[in-house]
This record gives structure tokens, C-alpha cells and sequence, in this order.
């Protein structure tokens, strides 16, 4: 027996059609090995590199259902903040559609935002790194002591601890009296990881 199935067509506009569940599979493989590209996308959509908004050109029709934005702005947010999108059924994640937009080239790295804010997409805030550099451009915890990535308060030693996690391990940069020789240490090995080209703020965004 037929079902309903609401599709989405290349332009982003959502319809309702039916289908046997038979042909509703044989679809899914389909539309499941068929990478959106470049050339859909730039006609699909409009970049701002300006206020990093990513923007329909012609808006879904079912919009107030499908997608919550009505002024055409792509996108939903998830828990963590990253916005994501509904092509084909399936979900690509804003920033790096946005990379692929602007340059031209699929982002072949993780995509960092410099910040630390993930719903900031400006062009000016994302940048490619590997995993580990991801890792470490993250925001403090709320439960941080010290307003300090990698720094903390040894409750055992009443002293300053610093520490990084690189390649998921922990590494003790030492035990110390002084808060500042703590971040020196722990700014040092950012260093040496070699994450402080874009000079990542060590306090609380």
C-alpha cells in the first residue's frame, strides 16, 4: 500500500507524494550515495561571509514547518550550538557547507570556530585544523577554578596544576605555587602543539 512521503526537491522545496515502501528504499539508497555539489549549493544558496549567515535563494515553501527560520536563513541549532541543515534528507553541517561555498574546495580537516562560538559561521572565524588543535580550542568548563584551559586548583598539593590532552592523553605539566607559572606552562605547551598562530584566548569567552 502507498505512503505518504514528504520529499525535498534540489531547490530546497518540500512536497508530499506517495510511494511503496519498496520504492521508498530503493530511493533512500539513492539520494544516501548522491554527495550534494558544489554547483547545487551556490545555486541552492547565498553565503554572507559578513554576518556568516547561510541563505536560501528561493525559501522552502513548507518553511514554518520544516525549517523555523521565516526571514530564509538556513539552519537549525542543535544542544551544542552548531547548526545544521536538511538537503535530500540528509543533514550537513552548516560551517562546513559554508567552507565549500566560499572556497570552492570540500574542507578536508575538522573545521574550528575561533572563538568558541559555534553559531558564529563568518568567514573570518572558521579555519581548518586537525582533531587534536580542535580539541584544544575549547571553552572553559563551568566548573573551572582557575577561568583557565588545562589549568586547576590540586586540593591535595593546595598548589596549581597545569596539564594538556594531546592525542587522548594527559600529559602533567607540573605542579606550581603560582597561578601564572601555571598558564606560562600550560601556554608553552600550546605552543608546542603549535595552536598559537591564531593566539586563542586562555580565559572564559
Amino acid at each position: 500500500m502507498p505512503n505518504v512521503v514528504c520529499m525535498q526537491d534540489g531547490n530546497g522545496n518540500v512536497y508530499a507524494t506517495y510511494m511503496k515502501e519498496e520504492s521508498i528504499n530503493k530511493l533512500d539508497k539513492v539520494i544516501e550515495k548522491k554527495e550534494i555539489t558544489l554547483k547545487e549549493l551556490r545555486k541552492m544558496f547565498i553565503y554572507n561571509p559578513e554576518t556568516g549567515d547561510l541563505i536560501y535563494r528561493d525559501p522552502p515553501r513548507k518553511k514554518k514547518i520544516y525549517f523555523p527560520n521565516a526571514d530564509g536563513k538556513a539552519g537549525y541549532a542543535n544542544s551544542k550550538g552548531y547548526k545544521h541543515v536538511s538537503i535530500r534528507g540528509k543533514v550537513y553541517s552548516v560551517h562546513r557547507l559554508i567552507w565549500y561555498i566560499y572556497y570552492g574546495k570540500k574542507p578536508n580537516k575538522d573545521i574550528d570556530h575561533i572563538n568558541r562560538d559555534p553559531s558564529d559561521n563568518r568567514i573570518i572565524n572558521l579555519r581548518l585544523v586537525t582533531k587534536q588543535q580542535n580539541c584544544l580550542n575549547r571553552s572553559v568548563s563551568k566548573n573551572s577554578v582557575s577561568g583557565v584551559i588545562g589549568v586547576s586548583w590540586n586540593k591535595q598539593r593546595n598548589k596549581w596544576q597545569a596539564g594538556i590532552t594531546i592525542n587522548k592523553k594527559y600529559i602533567l605539566l607540573g605542579i606550581f605555587l603560582n597561578f601564572e607559572d601555571a598558564v606560562k606552562a600550560r601556554k608553552s605547551a600550546e605552543d608546542f602543539a603549535g595552536i598559537t598562530k591564531f593566539k586563542f584566548p586562555l580565559n572564559k569567552v
